[in-house]
């Protein structure tokens, strides 16, 4: 089995990469640009050997871009681009016919990410396991009239004042419980 993982910068940053897991490690642009460190820079050279530099295609990227639009996600365009090109190798490695030739031969495609935000997109497309990773669900709430809106909006439908904000949402207990931020003290109307 040939193990390929497309890697973002925070397993440089925190040097978290060990080559022996993975056959060959591929970065996009903007990760590459995002290891501004001298260490992780230096650890990155030191593991250049099966890294290779890809980038997704724009098709890849506006899909991602939907996909966490939907869901009020806030992702950078390095961010993205690691999603994107992870679903390209899948797609990729998915569409190779199985024969008994080449059955010890099936790829194997991971995300390595440390970005809680990256696992929330992939986890939309069924593309993170990790049993211990909750994803967040995010929704826009006005902070004038608390009128709570699924849709992405930039003035209250209710109350007509540009006061939304996104906030986390949890389920608990089948009902939906607002996060609001520590020390958040709502204000009189």
């Amino acid at each position: 089995m040939v193990v390929k993982a497309v890697i973002d910068t925070g397993y440089f940053i925190h040097q978290k990469l060990n080559l022996d897991e993975i056959d060959e490690g591929y970065i996009t642009d903007g990760v590459y640009e995002e290891i501004k460190d001298n260490f992780a820079r230096e650890f990155f050279e030191f593991m250049a050997i099966k890294i290779k530099l890809r980038n997704p295609q724009t098709d890849s990227i506006n899909e991602v871009k939907n996909i966490i639009s939907e869901r009020h996600l806030n992702l950078s365009d390095s961010d993205i681009g690691v999603v994107a090109f992870t679903i390209e190798l899948m797609e990729e490695d998915s569409m190779k016919w199985i024969t008994k030739e080449n059955i010890d031969k099936i790829n194997k495609v991971l995300c390595l990410t440390t970005d809680n935000g990256v696992k929330a997109a992939l986890k939309l497309i069924d593309l993170y396991e990790d049993k211990d990773f909750g994803s967040k669900k995010f929704k826009l709430r006005c902070y004038t009239c608390y009128t709570v809106f699924d849709k992405d909006i930039k003035i209250c439908s209710e109350c007509g004042y540009e006061t939304i904000t996104r906030v986390t949402v949890i389920e608990k207990e089948g009902k939906e419980l607002i996060c609001l931020k520590k020390g958040y003290i709502p204000k009189r109307k």
